[in-house]
């Protein structure tokens, strides 16, 4: 039998949510992968329950996997696609020039991914996380494990407290009926 969690407790979880979520836009921001907002702005979450358990389950485009642990030279694949995508991504930065000039720009940086790997050894200066890190960005959850795991104690105290306060109403309304 599935178990429901109160809507106080529900309502506790999806602040615990929106916390994670907003750790993770301001980490991928200090690491400089803000260019279009459309990452940032696809991180999501709901609950899920399963049986006797509740999870907060987390959504994000599927680049930020990419960006997360990074591309190793070997598995850059550096096509046409891949041009017109980096002379995108130059735009949404607000680099400035003509069609050839972003294309030689999108050269230059493909060449350097097809050697370094993404993300690149001077992709550094962009970032402002500690130890200037590009990489990474997921590991925020478990350097936030220990207030995660008070917010989640926090909730399910609640939890408990009002189940028990059912449990001897419910046991209050037995005795007065017999």
């Amino acid at each position: 039998m599935a178990l429901s969690i109160s809507p106080k407790t529900r309502s506790q979880l999806l602040t615990l949510a929106d916390f994670i979520v907003k750790a993770l836009a301001n980490e991928l921001r200090a690491q400089g992968h803000n260019a279009t907002g459309a990452l940032i702005g696809s991180l999501t979450t709901r609950l899920q329950q399963k049986a006797e358990q509740t999870q907060i389950i987390g959504f994000m485009l599927r680049y930020g996997l990419a960006l997360d642990s990074g591309v190793s030279a070997g598995r850059v694949r550096p096509g046409t696609a891949y041009i017109d995508a980096i002379t995108r991504w130059l735009r949404a930065k607000g680099v400035t020039g003509g069609e050839q000039d972003l294309k030689s720009i999108a050269f230059a940086i493909r060449n350097a991914h097809l050697t370094q790997g993404i993300p690149t050894s001077n992709s550094a200066r962009f970032s402002s996380a500690r130890g200037r890190r590009r990489t990474g960005f997921l590991n925020v959850i478990d350097e936030m494990s220990r207030q995660i795991t008070e917010f989640v104690a926090v909730a399910y105290d609640t939890e408990l407290n009002l189940t028990m306060d059912e449990f001897v109403k419910h046991q209050n309304q037995l005795i007065k009926v017999a």
